[in-house]
Formats: C-alpha cells, structure tokens, sequence
C-alpha cells in the first residue's frame, strides 16, 4: 500500500455503560490516523489543534497514558473540564502486531462532549 495513508472517520461508538438498561451507550466520535515515514506526534497536535481550534472549541492538552501509544509521545484533550479525546504516536508493539511498517499517528474526539 501506498505511503502517505490519512485515514478519517466519524462514527458511532459503543461503550460499556452500567446506568443504561442496554448496559451501553453509544457515542459519535471522529478518529483520524496517518502514516508515513515521519509521523510524529507533534504532527497530529496540529492536526486535533486545528480540527478544534477551527470549530471555536477552547481546549486544553494534558499528560496522559494509554497503553496502545509511546510513553510521553499522547496526551488526552480537556474540554469544560472533562476529557473529550486523545492523540498521540502508536506504539511500535502495536505496529508489529498489525504487520505495520510505518511509524502511525492517532486522534479519537468525542463529538457529543463538544456539542
């Protein structure tokens, strides 16, 4: 497969719930990935930066950790106090689990928190 991927969805979903009589609910949130060569995580900053920036949303990043990324290379995204969404720089165990070759970038927002 070719190089650059930019991969981009909005979607439902569903997520463990125990106040739901379904047990669950579902979320619509927007995930966005890219891989090529030089994939960093100070490129997909931009990215989710931009993406909230040009929707008016005011945000804050902070530290975080997340097992499928690199430890110091993810943060979690804040908004009205409650965190709304991550990106950051996949881990290499993950790529190699995935037979990926590329160094890889994620986001995932939860769109109903910022609406």
């Amino acid at each position: 497969v070719e190089y650059p991927q930019n991969i981009f969805e909005v979607g439902d979903v569903v997520i463990p719930d125990e106040k739901e009589e379904t047990m669950s609910k579902s979320l619509r949130k927007i995930a966005f990935a890219i891989s090529h060569s030089k994939a960093s995580f100070s490129e997909i900053k931009s990215l989710a930066e931009s993406f909230l920036t040009n929707l008016g949303i005011e945000f804050k990043i902070d530290e975080f950790n997340h097992p499928s990324f690199i430890e110091g290379r993810v943060a979690k995204i804040i908004f009205n106090k409650k965190e709304v969404g991550f990106f950051g720089e996949i881990s290499p165990l993950v790529l190699e689990k995935w037979e990926i070759e590329m160094p890889v970038c994620a986001c995932e927002i939860d769109l109903e928190s910022l609406f």
